[in-house]
Parts: C-alpha cells; sequence; structure tokens
C-alpha cells in the first residue's frame, strides 16, 4: 500500500511494526546469529570512527573556546579594549599574555594552582580584577630584567 503522504506512511509503519513485534524480533536474531563476525566487524569500526570523529571534534570545540577565553582576557586588561601590548602595542596574540603588575606571579600560581587556559578562565569567571595586564613576552622578559626577577647568568654583564 504505497502511501504518498509522509504522515499516514508513518501511521502505517506505526501499526505494522506494532502488529509484527514478535516476528521482527525473531528475524533480527536469526540474521544477528548468522551475521554475527560481520557485524562485529562493523561495529567496531563504526566505533573507532566515530570516537575519532566526536574525539577531533571536542578538540575544536575546546581549542576554540579556550582561544575566546583568552581574546576576551587580553581585550579586557590591555588599553583600548583590543588584544594589544600595553607598552610596545604588539598585537599578535600567540605572543601575548597576562602579566601581574606587581611581579607577584609566582605566589599567587602557588595559591591558586592554575595556570594557562585555566587561569584565564579564572580571570572572567572572578570578574577582571585589578592588578594584570596584557603585555608580549618581550615586554615581560624585559620587565623580569629590569626588575631582576631572573637569574643573574641572563642579566647584562658590566663591562
Amino acid at each position: 500500500m504505497p502511501l504518498k503522504d509522509p504522515e499516514q506512511r508513518r501511521e502505517y509503519e506505526k501499526e505494522w511494526h506494532r502488529q509484527n513485534a514478535n516476528w521482527l524480533r525473531e528475524y533480527r536474531l536469526a540474521y544477528y546469529k548468522t551475521h554475527q563476525a560481520e557485524l562485529a566487524v562493523k561495529q567496531k569500526q563504526k566505533y573507532q570512527k566515530d570516537l575519532a570523529k566526536s574525539r577531533r571534534k571536542s578538540r575544536e570545540r575546546a581549542i576554540g573556546e579556550r582561544a575566546r577565553v583568552k581574546y576576551d582576557v587580553l581585550c579586557h586588561y590591555s588599553n583600548d579594549g583590543s588584544a594589544i601590548c600595553v607598552k610596545c602595542g604588539f598585537s599578535d596574540i600567540r605572543a601575548l599574555s597576562i602579566d601581574h603588575i606587581k611581579s607577584n606571579g609566582r605566589e599567587e600560581r602557588g595559591k591558586m594552582q592554575s595556570i594557562g587556559s585555566s587561569f584565564y578562565r579564572w580571570l572572567r569567571r572572578n570578574s577582571y580584577p585589578e592588578g594584570y595586564q596584557t603585555l608580549c613576552m618581550n615586554c615581560q622578559f624585559i620587565k623580569r630584567v629590569e626588575n631582576k626577577e631572573c637569574a643573574k647568568e641572563l642579566l647584562p654583564k658590566n663591562p
């Protein structure tokens, strides 16, 4: 009985499945028993394919979310609301990071135990607390040298 209306077809198929539930169950069980090895291989392939796909999508979402959080935080702590270094104006986000203005990052990391993307999330979650700025890595290193925060062998030698 060919039904052109999708709603009527759906109702017809529902009723047919209800009336033939026992026969379908027996048929499916017999099919599974005769094709068990083949179905196991297909199921394993599907699982591996879906697993790789879901892992890839999860990783892409995580990377995208981390990048958005980092960008938001860097924009907040820069002077003009865009992600740039407050000292030199460098704008490549790959080299920008958050700097502790009072140079107390080591102590804070010890208390908070959050680094990297979890630190950026912490800043956003805590309504962007004071005491931070956006600096490029060059300016951060220069600040460390000027404040004598780095090892002696890295400091410039006096003539």
